[in-house]
């Protein structure tokens, strides 16, 4: 069993004491994450990737800032202004959600500008192939 997690990649180090300890979430705790989620597909960084779908998600962006061994060797871990990951995680639809996507793209930069884009073309091909489905086995 894993104890103890460490990034021997990075410079500051990063070390977690993992104790396997269950928490429960509560209800109330979801909902808000849920509400937050859908926000920031109505008004918020994936307003303007996610507009023409007619199916109603919910997100979240997120650009992470690493420095990892790759990072160093090419003399990008400056502080301040380190490389950034892309990523982005949406599921649909908001109410009865049946897709969840995570597109995660090493130095990719922004999440919005990078990897919403793979997820909402995903999670369009999925509506679409459901819809190619059913209307292939309706009479």
């Amino acid at each position: 069993m894993i104890d103890v997690f460490t990034d021997p990649t990075s410079p500051g180090g990063c070390e977690n004491k993992i104790t396997g300890e269950k928490k429960t979430v509560q209800p109330w705790v979801i909902e808000k994450v849920q509400e937050g989620m859908r926000l920031a597909v109505l008004d918020g960084t994936l307003t303007k990737e996610f507009k023409n779908v007619t199916i109603a998600a919910a997100g979240k962006t997120g650009t992470a800032e690493y420095c990892d061994k790759y990072a160093n060797e090419k003399n990008l871990c400056i502080p301040g202004s380190w490389p950034t990951h892309a990523w982005t995680v949406a599921y649909a639809p908001y109410d009865e959600p049946e897709i969840a996507v995570v597109a995660f793209v090493y130095n990719g930069g922004e999440g919005a500008s990078v990897a919403a884009p793979i997820v909402r073309q995903v999670i369009e091909a999925y509506f679409d192939l459901k819809a190619a489905d059913t209307a292939a086995v309706s009479p």
